[in-house]
């Protein structure tokens, strides 16, 4: 992703955001359809399942192992993985991507031209860990967060941060991150008292078509990945229902509140809505007579 930003007349800001060989798989291995990746993380993920239960005692794994584990389900391709404890208490675990920036900045005369390279090199998961950080302390929270970690590697187009484009346009990014947390973070969207959707149509005017494409693309994703997670760790702690039964209606109780399908129909009309918006557009700028 290559952005050109002036935020005034004396500053021209070039941003290259690039996806490190320690972020992705070979093209080799993702060069089929969508269908097909689908499988793959699927694979993965059964693959880190069953893993997990040769490495585990209990609920409880070697961090070391884990990564290992890894490792080995991608056929020796190193993906560059930090693992750290959990911060935030209102999350089981998190899954963000890891960027190095280096910026260089050059005048020539009343002009400043600030170059920032901003590379994805990697993943930091962080989980429900010991107090000296060796132990995994709940392999169904790390099967959840590495069925995230299949999905982003095994879908290029998802890990680059769609976000970035709009450095230097508040209003814009502000709009686009009250439309992305809308779909995949409002809570209980759909009780009758809830405006959720006209809360995002109203957002949706606040920037283009194309912008408008990229945000409801984005949230898709977000919203197909949550409920492949989710999927899998119900599936892996029905094998223990005695035990695990708490935490299996608790995401019972989380899918049912975030409602998914739901907002995942109302984003492909959204969706639909747009593209025919922007064809439009385009058909008109394309016959308009000279």
């Amino acid at each position: 992703m290559n952005i050109f930003k002036m935020p005034n007349k004396n500053t021209l800001i070039n941003i290259n955001c690039r996806i490190s060989d320690s972020a992705r798989l070979p093209l080799s291995v993702t060069c089929g359809n969508v269908s097909e990746r689908a499988n793959l993380a699927q694979q993965y993920s059964d693959q880190l399942r069953q893993g997990l239960d040769k490495i585990s005692e209990g609920k409880q794994c070697s961090v070391q192992k884990y990564k290992e584990l890894i490792t080995q389900i991608l056929g020796g391709t190193k993906i560059n993985l930090k693992i750290s404890p959990i911060k935030n208490s209102k999350f089981q675990g998190t899954l963000r991507r890891d960027f190095y920036f280096q910026s260089k900045s050059h005048s020539f005369g009343n002009l400043t031209i600030e170059q920032t390279d901003a590379n994805i090199i990697g993943y930091s998961m962080q989980l429900p860990l010991s107090k000296d950080n060796t132990t995994i302390t709940n392999k169904y929270t790390a099967l959840h967060e590495g069925r995230h970690l299949f999905d982003h590697i095994c879908n290029p187009k998802t890990i680059p941060m769609r976000s970035c484009q709009y450095i230097y346009e508040d209003k814009k990014l502000d709009s686009f991150y009250k439309i992305y947390n809308g779909f995949t973070q409002d809570y209980r969207p759909y009780l009758t008292h809830s405006k959720f959707k006209k809360q995002i149509r109203d957002e949706l005017k606040n920037i283009s078509n194309e912008e408008a494409i990229d945000v409801l693309q984005a949230s898709r994703q977000t919203i197909s990945t949550e409920k492949n997670a989710y999927k899998d760790e119900m599936n892996y702690l029905i094998k223990r229902p005695v035990s695990n039964i708490n935490s299996y209606l608790a995401c019972c109780d989380f899918l049912f509140a975030m409602s998914y399908d739901k907002k995942y129909k109302f984003a492909n009309e959204l969706l639909a809505e747009k593209l025919n918006s922007a064809r439009e557009a385009i058909y008109i700028n394309n016959n308009k007579k000279v």
